[in-house]
């Protein structure tokens, strides 16, 4: 903490600030966490008429991670859930679907453009 009160961290971890001026004072925890990263690059490639199980991961933030798709869709019969990353369903129509999922973790959020082609 600087003269002016502005707080920096140089590394991954949490600390507790005291804060008082005159007789009020305040307590709060300040937690940093590693950078948010989507580290699923490719998506395998699905089959129409059968069954398709795929997870989406990450890592940093806080641990726990909340999905969405921003933009694009998923191939048709298959759908994201947002609290485990997992795309599943059975795809019914050939072709190649894009689209960008989000992840959200420790007041962080990341984007990355994927692709899933069913055949």
């Amino acid at each position: 903490v600087d003269i002016n009160g502005l707080v920096t961290g140089v590394g991954i971890g949490s600390s507790t600030i005291t804060a008082a001026v005159d007789e009020v004072s305040d307590i709060a925890t300040i937690t940093v966490y590693e950078t948010l990263q989507i580290i699923t690059d490719a998506l395998a490639d699905g089959v129409v008429g059968t069954e398709y199980n795929q997870a989406l991961a990450a890592t940093g933030g806080d641990g726990s991670y909340g999905w969405t798709m921003t933009a694009g869709s998923l191939p048709p019969g298959l759908s994201l859930d947002g609290s485990t990353g997992l795309i599943t369903g059975t795809p019914a129509v050939a072709g190649n679907s894009m689209f960008i999922v989000q992840v959200f973790s420790g007041g962080q959020s990341v984007q990355k453009l994927l692709t899933i082609s069913v055949g």
